[in-house]
């Protein structure tokens, strides 16, 4: 978003009607006049995404949409990106919110350094939680464990 610019604006540059925006997001009405960088996180968000996908685009590309926001507006969110896809849209997300995820996805790949080491349906790696949560929370666990004996011995 353009942090000098209201809500409105915002939206005008991005060549987004404001009813259609309005629509996907009406959280946003009371704040078209308030400066984007005055909006909190979530809101920056759905005026993002809001700006995306009233675009129309044929893919959406979203990484780590859900970062530092309130769990209602990760809901949010993530809804919005669901109903864009049932209406046609390709959407590629990156999440660390595996379990929000699952709930919207159609097919989940799971990647360990870059490569794929899961992949399936939503229902078929359901029961697999634990093993897709400590593929990467391990990871940092050693990582954070690697630093602090680094640390402990310099």
């Amino acid at each position: 978003v353009f942090t000098r610019l209201d809500t409105a604006d915002n939206l005008r540059v991005g060549r987004v009607k404001t009813q259609q925006a309005l629509e996907l997001f009406p959280e946003l009405e009371k704040r078209l006049k308030t400066g984007a960088g005055m909006l909190s996180g979530g809101e920056q968000q759905m005026l993002s995404l809001a700006r995306a996908l009233c675009r129309a685009p044929k893919l959406l590309l979203a990484d780590e949409l859900s970062l530092g926001l309130a769990p209602l507006v990760v809901d949010r969110l993530l809804r919005a990106v669901r109903e864009a896809a049932d209406r046609g849209l390709g959407a590629l997300l990156v999440e660390q919110h595996v379990r929000k995820v699952l709930d919207i996805a159609d097919r989940v790949y799971v990647l360990h350094r870059g490569r794929v080491t899961m992949t399936g349906t939503p229902k078929e790696l359901r029961g697999n939680l634990d093993a897709i949560e400590s593929s990467y929370l391990a990871e940092k666990t050693t990582q954070q464990t690697a630093e602090q004996t680094t640390y402990a011995t310099d």
